[in-house]
């Protein structure tokens, strides 16, 4: 076989492979869209970095992955009517920019969250035309209660617990 007709030949095989692969797409076979979660009504009014700082004291237990957040504050962020989470766990792959190549993909990842008591803060990176660290608040007294507490931006993310108070209480979260 010359090499003009490996040529053709691997030509029309990348064709009829690229042919099959747009078909299966544009058939619908793409990936199911990921729902919102439930809007959570945070509280309006503002809170200082002393308010702040006293929600943070205390012994945390941290939280490593959405799946361990407590049930109340994990529905928080489950698709409204559905089982999927809307946030990918730390390292796992979100949709960082408000450009969307898989609809599939949480906006939102986790950095950090920690439990003590009733008190449960979820610190995690937005997806979007400018991706924010959020920072929210919330109290759970039971399995199916939840207050929301406050919810804000964070000037940059804490690596861990000591990290976001010193953000906290240095005012970096508003």
């Amino acid at each position: 076989m010359s090499p003009t007709q490996k040529w053709l030949l691997f030509g029309s095989v990348f064709l009829l492979v690229l042919l099959a692969v747009s078909g299966y797409m544009l058939a619908g076979h793409k990936a199911k869209g990921l729902g919102e979660s439930p809007r959570i009504a945070f509280p309006g009014t503002a809170k200082g970095p002393q308010d702040l700082s006293e929600f943070v004291a205390g012994n945390f237990e941290p939280i490593a992955a959405v799946e361990k957040l407590p049930k109340p504050v994990r529905l928080a962020f489950t698709e409204t009517g559905g089982s999927r989470l809307t946030m990918a766990n730390a390292g796992q792959k979100f949709q960082a920019t408000d450009y969307i190549l898989n609809p599939a993909l949480p906006r939102r990842r986790l950095i950090l969250a920690g439990v003590s008591g009733e008190k449960c803060f979820v610190e995690y990176e937005q997806g979007g035309f400018a991706k924010s660290i959020v920072l929210a608040l919330f109290k759970s007294d039971s399995a199916e209660s939840l207050e929301p507490v406050w919810q804000g931006n964070c000037a940059n993310r804490a690596a861990d617990l000591n990290a976001l108070r010193e953000l906290v209480g240095n005012g970096d979260c508003k």
